[in-house]
């Protein structure tokens, strides 16, 4: 299990942000330690760290421009979560059966009679991508923490004071 921690700190009356994160990767037959960095400077005042698979790190903070503020960063890391989730959703179940969403979304408005159409969408349904951001940063001169997942809630959020 990955580690991160940030925490708002005050310094000479400002805001501060101090943060840890681990090296440890889980492969599925058992963890080690490794050089990857879990953390990446998104831009001047926002920083990510990754729990969870290290390999979807890249794609979950692709296209955030330098000039995006926390709140913004924070809503496109969850749409680029969405995103992942319907790659992965659509290589590891739909190509099986040569699926596309729109067809499933319409199966899904009907009764299901067949079984192997109807353990697709359960395991669609229960597909989790077992990964969070902790988003840290600063937005209208306050530090702010915010853990972001696939599911559309409010994990964890907290700003200083």
């Amino acid at each position: 299990m990955t580690i991160c921690i940030a925490a708002v700190c005050e310094y000479k009356e400002k805001d501060v942000l101090v943060i840890a994160t681990d090296h440890m990767i889980d492969v599925g037959i058992g963890q080690f330690e490794h050089d990857i960095n879990k953390y990446k400077k998104i831009n001047n005042k926002n920083i990510a760290m990754l729990a969870g698979s290290a390999l979807m790190f890249n794609e979950l903070v692709a296209g955030i421009s330098q000039t995006k503020s926390f709140s913004d960063t924070k809503k496109d890391i969850y749409n680029n979560f969405l995103k992942v989730r319907e790659e992965v959703i659509d290589n590891q179940l739909l190509k099986k059966f040569n699926l596309k969403m729109d067809e499933i979304k319409k199966i899904v408005t009907s009764e299901i009679k067949n079984p192997i159409i109807a353990k697709l969408i359960e395991s669609i349904a229960k597909l989790k991508l077992e990964t969070s951001i902790l988003l840290v940063g600063f937005e209208d001169g306050k530090a702010k923490i915010s853990e972001i997942q696939e599911a559309d809630t409010e994990v964890l959020t907290g700003e200083g004071v």
